[in-house]
C-alpha cells in the first residue's frame, strides 16, 4: 500500500516530545554472539528490563529492528494510566484472566508507582506531574455509563476521586463554546503523566552507561531451540545464543 503523505507543509513525522530533549547517543557496537539475557525490543518494557537485569549482574543485549528507544515516544500521550485496558467497564469482582478486576486496576496502580520510583532510582527526570484528566462524554448514555462506572468502583477503592461533570461543570474546565459539544465528563483529578521522551533519553543513557549492550536496526528473525543448548537468536546481523 502506498504511504500517503502528510497534508499541510508544517506537519512533522518526528513526535513533538522529541523537540523537548536531546536524542541519546548510541554507541555502534556489533551484535555479541552470546549473552544471559537478550531482550526484543527497546521501548519503555524493554530497556526498563534491560536495566533491572544489569543490576543483578547479567549481561544483556536489547534489539530493535529501528533506533533503540526511537518509537517508544512516537504516539505516546504521556498520560500515566493505572487502569488495565478494559476493566474499567467491568464489575470490580468480575474474573478476568483468573483474577477479579479489581485486583488488575491495584497492579496498575502499582505499576505506576513503580515505573516512577524506578525513573527517579535511574536518576532520569522525565517532568512527572498530577496533571489532571478529562474523559469527555459525547452524548447522556455515556455520561449514564461513566457514573454507574464511578458508583460501581469506588466502594471498594477508597482513593478514588473521580467526578463525574454535567456539561454546565465541564464548561467550567474548558471553553464553554467547546463543552457544548458534549453531555458532560469524568473527571480524574489525580491523573499523573510525564513526557515519554525524556523518559526515554534518560532509560537509554542509564542502560549504556551500566553496560547494556544496545543494537539499533537489528531485525529479529527467527528463534532457534533446535540444537540442544541454549536458544539461538537469528537476527539480521547474526546469531545470538542467549541463556533467557
Amino acid at each position: 500500500m502506498q504511504q500517503r503523505e502528510p497534508r499541510g507543509g508544517d506537519l512533522s513525522r518526528i513526535p513533538y516530545w522529541w523537540n523537548t530533549v536531546a536524542r541519546p547517543l548510541i554507541p555502534t557496537i556489533p551484535v555479541p554472539r552470546r549473552v544471559d539475557a537478550a531482550i526484543v525490543g527497546g521501548g519503555v518494557a524493554g530497556l526498563t528490563a534491560a536495566a533491572t537485569l544489569r543490576a543483578a549482574g547479567a549481561s544483556v543485549v536489547v534489539l530493535d529492528r529501528g533506533v533503540v528507544g526511537d518509537g517508544a515516544a512516537s504516539r505516546n500521550l504521556g498520560f500515566l494510566v493505572e487502569r488495565i485496558d478494559g476493566t474499567g467497564s467491568l464489575d470490580p469482582d468480575h474474573i478476568l484472566a483468573g483474577l477479579p478486576a479489581i485486583e488488575w486496576v491495584r497492579e496498575g496502580a502499582l505499576a505506576v508507582s513503580r515505573l516512577i520510583e524506578f525513573a527517579a532510582a535511574c536518576g532520569i527526570q522525565c517532568d512527572v506531574e498530577t496533571s489532571g484528566k478529562l474523559v469527555l462524554a459525547t452524548d447522556a448514555r455515556v455520561l449514564d455509563r461513566i457514573r454507574v462506572q464511578i458508583d460501581r468502583w469506588q466502594p471498594r477503592l477508597p482513593a478514588l476521586r473521580d467526578q463525574v461533570l454535567s456539561a454546565k461543570e465541564l464548561g467550567d474546565e474548558i471553553h464553554a463554546a467547546a463543552a457544548l459539544r458534549y453531555s458532560g465528563a469524568r473527571l480524574q483529578p489525580d491523573a499523573r503523566m510525564l513526557n515519554p521522551a525524556r523518559l526515554t533519553a534518560g532509560l537509554v543513557q542509564h542502560c549504556v552507561g551500566a553496560g547494556a549492550l544496545l543494537c539499533s536496526n537489528t531485525a529479529v528473525e527467527a528463534l532457534d531451540a533446535s540444537r540442544g543448548s541454549a536458544p539461538q537468536l537469528v537476527t539480521s546481523a547474526g546469531r545470538i545464543q542467549a541463556d533467557h
